[in-house]
């Protein structure tokens, strides 16, 4: 099953919880068990795990993932810094599925990166249930 939704991101660089959305579409999958792949078609734009423990962990990564920004002026405009930020995240993720659930730890979620923003946002999930 191949399923998309769209994010509306508010902030140049932000990291926004869609683990929700994507629980929705396994449960609309039936899926009892298989494999799970989310993906975002954008250049600028990732799919991550992050900690869920607080709100300051995701404060505390676009701090860190700035310090990727300088000062120089780059070839392609802007956007060049937003490239390398999504590549160093990666605009997939795998996950399992296991009776009915996502396997993730106890403290993680899945989260759409924005590096480019504010912009619309597609998510592809694709759900791949075991026979």
């Amino acid at each position: 099953m191949l399923k998309s939704f769209t994010v509306e991101t508010a902030e140049e660089v932000e990291f926004i919880k869609i683990t929700d959305q994507i629980l929705n579409v396994v449960e609309e999958a039936d899926a009892d068990s298989g494999l799970l792949q989310v993906y975002v078609p954008h250049t600028t734009a990732a799919v991550t795990i992050i900690g869920n423990s607080g709100a300051g962990i995701t404060r505390d990564i676009v701090y860190e993932i700035n310090k990727l920004d300088d000062d120089y002026g780059h070839l392609e405009g802007d956007s060049s810094s937003a490239h390398l930020k999504a590549s160093y995240f990666g605009v997939d993720q795998n996950f399992i599925i296991e009776d009915g659930e996502i396997l993730l730890g106890d403290n993680q979620d899945i989260y759409l990166g924005e590096f480019y923003g504010p912009r619309t946002r597609e998510v592809v999930v694709k759900v791949m249930a075991d026979k």
